[in-house]
């Protein structure tokens, strides 16, 4: 009787690298709130933006500076020394 209830549904293939990923950047950034920090995750998947980027507002242990982020920072500290 069960069987006749239960749906059989397609799974993508990369679904596993996702959720892999996903969980590899929750155990990085230790996020205090886990629904907001996969919003902010997967919106920068669908926007096609760094992480690091949409997460510069919000306070995470562990935000990576790559850099291009380094770089910038170098530039603002250089034009905020000449004025």
């Amino acid at each position: 009787m069960y069987s006749k209830y239960t749906k059989n549904y397609e799974i993508k293939e990369d679904f596993e690298k996702v959720f892999s990923n996903f969980t590899k950047a929750i155990l990085f950034y230790k996020p205090k709130d886990i629904i907001d920090f996969a919003i902010n995750y997967f919106t920068s998947l669908e926007q096609k933006v760094p992480l690091e980027k949409i997460l510069k507002n919000k306070k995470y242990s562990n935000i990576v500076k790559t850099e291009s982020t380094l770089q910038n920072e170098e530039n603002i500290s250089e034009e905020e020394n000449t004025k």
